[in-house]
């Protein structure tokens, strides 16, 4: 799911007034038993065994609670029934809400409502499919040639070649990288579990000045007395870069490749991780297979199916036609 600010509005779309939140304190006692109930590593049933659960990513649960928040908004309050919910999805769907959307905002309210103990069956609405938007090879690799200097191309380079995450690339650390056998260790922000993938050959040349260059930074930062973070990439104060500031990065090189329309639109550090999907599978000769590009990006295979590889009912019947 999308992070909070990248999440559509509910109200501008309708361009309604939210209503006032009745009962803030309930809020905070519903996301208190969400945080409770989904990020605790497992219980014990009635026989004593560990039953292991899912547990959530901070970053799920502080959507979560965006979506919980908006909606209440939307409602003007919160009551744990089947009658809400289905009020709730129908506001949604009236505001003009797409239909992912509206399953993305419903998936974390059914969250809130498993964890309050309410049996309720939560309204899914068939999405339409719409192909995630990814640059070609030509204009990803323009990007990263655009990039000003060290570490902006690194940076660049490593989100199109390496296909992270932003929050994965802002949490490499120097141990991680294993020049000698081409390796890198991400964590992933989703999966809450690490994945060791190769190092991009076509990675090298931007990513080598950039470790040389930053040997030179920590010297720098040792003889004066200051902090020397372990992260692979520093930002312009030797500090750790941040999301933001990757995302800030991004746009601006975009405009500065000269980008328009929807390329510039969509310059986000998220797109480069589509583009290099798209690429493994469709571009590069010899093709990626779906398990690979799946361990690779550290999504599941059905997403990959799903978003990338394009296996949907119309391309199955498009198929289908060919055979006779």
């Amino acid at each position: 799911m999308d992070k909070p600010q990248r999440m559509k509005n509910i109200y501008s779309l309708s361009g309604e007034e939210p209503e006032p939140i009745t009962g803030q304190k309930s809020f905070e006692d519903l996301m208190a038993a969400t945080r409770k109930h989904w990020q605790t590593s497992g219980r014990r049933d009635e026989s004593g065994m560990r039953r292991r659960k899912k547990s959530l990513a901070d970053g799920t649960m502080t959507v979560t609670g965006y979506c919980l928040r908006s909606v209440m908004r939307k409602m003007g309050g919160i009551e744990l029934t089947q009658e809400w919910i289905d009020s709730a999805a129908e506001k949604l769907k009236i505001a003009g809400l797409d239909e992912r959307t509206i399953n993305n905002y419903m998936l974390s309210i059914d969250r809130v409502f498993q964890a309050n103990g309410a049996d309720v069956i939560v309204p899914q609405f068939e999405e339409t499919f719409v192909e995630h938007y990814h640059y070609s090879i030509s204009e990803a690799e323009k990007l990263i040639r655009f990039g000003r200097k060290e570490p902006s191309k690194a940076i660049l380079g490593f989100l199109y070649f390496q296909g992270p995450r932003v929050g994965e690339l802002c949490n490499v650390n120097m141990e991680h990288l294993d020049m000698g056998a081409r390796r890198v260790k991400l964590y992933g922000q989703k999966t809450r579990k690490w994945r060791t993938i190769p190092l991009n050959p076509k990675l090298l040349p931007y990513l080598t000045p950039w470790l040389e260059m930053r040997e030179k930074i920590v010297r720098v930062l040792q003889n004066s007395g200051g902090q020397v973070p372990n992260a692979l990439f520093l930002n312009q104060c030797g500090r750790r870069v941040t999301e933001k500031g990757v995302e800030k990065l991004v746009e601006r090189t975009a405009k500065k490749a000269g980008f328009e329309g929807k390329a510039l639109e969509e310059a986000h550090p998220h797109t480069l991780r589509h583009s290099i999907a798209n690429h493994l599978l469709h571009e590069y000769n010899p093709k990626w297979d779906i398990p690979s590009v799946a361990y690779f990006l550290g999504d599941s295979i059905d997403t990959v199916e799903k978003y990338y590889a394009h296996t949907n009912v119309e391309n199955c019947e498009r198929n289908m036609a060919r055979m006779f």
